[in-house]
């Protein structure tokens, strides 16, 4: 057959650009699948990372509230049913088996010490009673024993709380010449504060010193009298502590103004209730320099309390990291409380156990701080002091802060710290300048503890009343607050100081002396005369 001649095409091949077509067209049906199912795919693929992330977040978020919750019940367990100590912390106690029983020192006196006998009790009013002998003869022979000069002396203390009515029969005069007529003079009533009432200024006194420096309610008050048979009323109470409250205002302003005159303070603030106010909860502040305390009631626990009280003054004010004294100005500089600073690896050290190590070092260097620093103030208050061992104090202190600063940069950007831990090291860093003031002045403590004792009365006094039922009676409490409590910073009686007051109060129809009353200008004969008892522990 010749080549020209071709066979026809079959009818397969005839239909095979049908058939590629076809398929192509599938390919590229089944490539527009697969772009939807690997978008679909990217998309589940993204959400579920999405939800992985939120379920990791919280994760970490539960473990956060997991471990606040684990502080929070090792705090509520420590106020309920630990102590509340915090000086035993740290100390490590020797196992049995490595102490010696020997070596071991048992607490109190020890046997065979000599004593200090008895302390003395400081009573004034002191007497004597003899005693005699009931049988003076002896049973048998009947003879008569030999009374010895020699007396075996047991004393013993009573205590005698009377109450007395003073009847004062005021003699009546009338004149017998007729030059002016008939006068009657009758004799001059005795000092009494308030005019239109029977009770005595000692009575006063012992009101307000039992109900402002002891704590008493009003109430119980009442009822101890009415123990002794004496009825008094309460409102006859409450108009005359309303009178007394006025009469105390030049010696409350007296008082604060000499505070304000300082140049170093401590501050802390506590609740106060005022029952027929529109807003009960009020706030008592105390600012107490070297030789005063000035207690003020006030609404707000903002910033305008203390920036009105300093508002001519420049020192340093050592509080706690509260806010309202951040916000004063540069005259004043601020010095903030290391026991805060403690409490903050302290609730870590108690609630977090996994970073109990840590926190224990750093209480551990907080510790050789204090110790340092009470060193030095030993150095200050001794008389015979060298400037070998001042340099060396000094440079103890430094070193000490050096190395903390340091742990404390080291420590704030490092990636194994946690948030728990992060947070109390950027407070302690924001706080730095305050916390290290006392370093460059030796007056300064490292705490604030003075202030938080001047107010433990008075949170005694609102626990037991709740706090003040009118605006006068809160602003008598701060005024006697301030009173009492700088009077005995300078060793002086508020009994009989308070008493002296009302007594020079009666007598005059002018204003009273208040120099007689201020400590930093009373005479040195007079602050005797006043002086505490010795067996009073006076304030710091």
């Amino acid at each position: 057959m010749p080549k020209t001649q071709r066979k026809p095409a079959s009818k397969r091949h005839a239909n095979k650009p049908k058939c590629c077509s076809a398929i192509e067209e599938r390919f590229a049906r089944l490539e527009q699948d697969l772009k939807k199912v690997t978008k679909c795919a990217r998309n589940v693929e993204h959400r579920l990372q999405g939800e992985i992330r939120t379920l990791e977040l919280a994760v970490k978020k539960r473990d956060r509230r997991i471990e606040d919750l684990e502080k929070t019940n090792t705090y509520l367990k420590n106020r309920l049913f630990g102590t509340q100590s915090e000086k035993k912390i740290l100390q490590t106690r020797p196992s049995p088996e490595k102490s010696d029983k020997k070596d071991a020192k048992r607490r109190g006196q020890q046997p065979n010490s000599k004593g200090h006998g008895r302390s003395p009790r400081g009573v004034t009013n002191k007497s004597e009673v003899e005693i005699p002998v009931e049988e003076t003869c002896c049973q048998l022979c009947k003879k008569d024993y030999l009374v010895l000069d020699a007396t075996k002396d047991s004393r013993l203390i009573e205590y005698h709380q009377i109450l007395e009515e003073t009847t004062y029969k005021r003699q009546v005069a009338v004149s017998q010449c007729s030059c002016f007529g008939k006068i009657i003079r009758v004799a001059d009533l005795p000092p009494k504060l308030l005019p239109r009432t029977d009770i005595g200024n000692s009575l006063w006194m012992h009101f307000l010193i039992s109900k402002f420096l002891f704590g008493t309610p009003t109430n119980r008050i009442q009822k101890a009298l009415s123990l002794k048979g004496v009825s008094l009323p309460l409102g006859t109470l409450t108009s005359g502590f309303k009178a007394i409250n006025t009469l105390l205002d030049g010696l409350y302003e007296s008082i604060l103004d000499h505070c304000r005159s300082a140049d170093l303070w401590n501050a802390d603030e506590t609740t106060w209730r005022i029952m027929d106010a529109d807003k009960r909860r009020f706030w008592l502040w105390v600012i107490a320099s070297n030789d005063a305390a000035a207690y003020i009631v006030d609404q707000s626990r903002s910033a305008k309390v203390p920036r009105e009280f300093f508002k001519n003054s420049s020192g340093t004010l050592l509080s706690d990291r509260f806010s309202a004294y951040k916000n004063l100005g540069d005259e004043i500089k601020k010095a903030w409380c290391w026991v805060h600073v403690r409490r903050d690896f302290l609730s870590i050290l108690k609630g977090i156990k996994k970073h109990k190590a840590w926190a224990k070092k750093w209480l551990q260097m907080i510790g050789k701080l204090f110790a340092a620093n009470h060193n030095r103030f030993k150095l200050l208050e001794s008389e015979s002091k060298s400037e070998t061992n001042w340099r060396t104090a000094n440079e103890d202190i430094a070193k000490l802060l050096k190395g903390m600063e340091s742990k404390l940069k080291q420590e704030i950007h490092s990636e194994e710290i946690e948030e728990p831990q992060r947070k109390v090291l950027r407070s302690l860093k924001r706080h730095w300048p305050g916390l290290t003031i006392f370093a460059d002045d030796p007056r300064i403590p490292m705490d604030n503890n003075r202030a938080e004792r001047l107010l433990r009365g008075s949170v005694i006094l609102r626990k037991n009343s709740y706090g003040s039922g009118t605006a006068w009676s809160g602003d008598l409490a701060a005024k006697l607050l301030t009173i009492f409590h700088t009077w005995l910073i300078n060793g002086l009686n508020p009994e009989t100081l308070l008493e002296e007051f009302f007594s020079e109060k009666s007598k005059s129809k002018t204003d009273v002396n208040l120099d007689d009353f201020l400590p930093w200008k009373m005479s040195a004969e007079r602050k005797r005369q006043f002086s505490l008892p010795s067996g009073f522990k006076r304030p710091a």
